[in-house]
């Protein structure tokens, strides 16, 4: 197992936009469907049958475009929530950068042998981190 999670924060946002997107072409689509819809209700006749069909088929319409707009509310929420994870990430690690830097320079330095953090009572060991006279990690 991993020892870290390595994320690619500009990845995520880029798959929000891309979210957002979808969401705006499902809106469009609805909209579309609709102004068909209206467009072409007369075709079903004057008469009582084609009135009924009319009524029918503009309920079942009506219902596919509620549809297709919560499809869409439930695209830029994910779109939301993405981003927002991409945001914390980018918070998490700018602490961290800080965090790492503040304690101790050579933290920062993939090449400087490992060191406890400054007035740590557990300095490496060179023995794997046991306990010099038990054999037990700290």
């Amino acid at each position: 197992m991993a020892d870290y999670v390595d994320v690619d924060t500009d990845v995520l946002k880029s798959a929000a936009t891309s979210y957002e997107s979808a969401a705006d072409h499902i809106r469009r689509v609805g909209l579309n469907f609709g102004n068909v819809v209206s467009r072409y209700s007369f075709a079903f006749g004057n008469d009582g049958a084609g009135k009924e069909v009319d009524q029918q088929f503009s309920t079942l319409s009506r219902g596919f475009h509620d549809s297709l707009h919560l499809f869409a509310t439930a695209v830029d929420e994910t779109a939301d929530g993405i981003d927002a994870m991409a945001r914390q990430y980018d918070r998490v690690e700018e602490r961290n950068s800080r965090l790492a830097n503040g304690l101790d320079p050579a933290l920062s330095d993939p090449d400087s042998p490992t060191q406890g953090p400054p007035g740590s009572h557990n300095p490496p060991t060179g023995n794997g981190g046991r306990d010099p006279g038990s054999g037990r990690r700290h």
